[in-house]
């Protein structure tokens, strides 16, 4: 052993001997055996940081010395937890009550592994600006189940964006009447020009960035932009194989 873990948070001081080489769950099994703590119950934070139960102890560690905190869960939480993790369908929250689905860790458990399992949160969470883009980044589509508020915030939906254009159609009127905001989602999916304010539909270089990544988005434009000439060809290049 090469490492000496000094852990606080426990009632009292402990230190544990441990290898630089093993991962943060391979120390939770030891504290779990020095002191009685069940390991799904710990919580390991490095100041205020949580690292992964795959991170190696190296990568943690100052010297030959890891200061960490251990914060214990409740048995209920730690079950949720160990449950969610496993839930690949996105489901178990739907029996959970509502304190665990207010539970914010508990619930980014569940949307890291499933981002459907966001429409089980409670509305407070489905509102988190963070936990929602977890679970956008798991699944495009869990989109559906953000709160109607972020839909106005305009971080928010630029994000939401990076990770599926389409999301526009949820944005605020305002924002799908904001040519910046409205660029962005045309030029990673053309077909996003369709949720654009009816203003925007008519803007010739708008329109021209959506037809330039996706032909059918001509579509969507204004009538008269679907026979200029430019923007027909623009289109036409884009349709070419």
């Amino acid at each position: 052993m090469d490492l000496e873990v000094h852990i606080c948070g426990l009632g009292r001081p402990w230190v544990v001997s441990a290898a630089s080489t093993w991962t943060v769950r391979t120390l939770k099994r030891e504290i779990e055996v020095v002191t009685g703590v069940p390991a799904r119950e710990q919580r390991l934070l490095v100041g205020s940081i949580e690292p992964r139960v795959f991170t190696k102890l190296q990568l943690l560690a100052q010297g030959t010395t890891l200061d960490l905190q251990c914060l214990r869960r409740s048995s209920e939480q730690a079950e949720w937890l160990e449950a969610v993790e496993e839930d690949s369908e996105g489901e178990f929250l739907a029996d959970a009550p509502p304190h665990i689905c207010a539970d914010r860790e508990v619930v980014a458990a569940a949307v890291a592994r499933n981002g459907r399992a966001l429409q089980f949160a409670s509305d407070a969470l489905r509102a988190n600006r963070e936990l929602v883009l977890l679970a956008l980044e798991e699944d495009p589509q869990a989109l559906r189940y953000a709160a109607s508020e972020l839909w106005a915030d305009r971080g928010f939906v630029l994000a939401a964006m990076e990770r599926n254009p389409l999301a526009l159609r949820h944005a605020s009127m305002e924002l799908r009447a904001d040519p910046d905001v409205v660029r962005c989602a045309v030029e990673r999916n053309g077909l996003a020009l369709q949720h654009a304010a009816k203003a925007l539909r008519a803007d010739r270089e708008l329109v021209l960035a959506a037809v330039e990544d996706d032909a059918d988005a001509l579509q969507f434009a204004d009538p008269e932009l679907q026979c200029d000439t430019e923007v027909i060809q623009a289109s036409l290049e884009e349709g070419r194989p």
